[in-house]
């Protein structure tokens, strides 16, 4: 493994488990919205959905 992906990883691993879940969900984008929950996996709450507008 290259020594930058370990240090990445190393990285990522040291943060806690709510923090890892929202970095996956930012970098996954569209694709981390289709994850469903399992039991026993980390809960967070979303209280209010983000809108997004459009220029032009």
């Amino acid at each position: 493994m290259d020594a930058a992906v370990r240090a990445a990883q190393e990285w990522f691993l040291a943060q806690p488990p709510e923090r890892q879940v929202g970095i996956y969900r930012y970098l996954a984008g569209k694709e981390a919205a289709t994850h469903t929950e399992v039991e026993g996996q980390l809960e967070m709450p979303l209280t209010h959905r983000r809108v997004r507008t459009g220029k032009g």
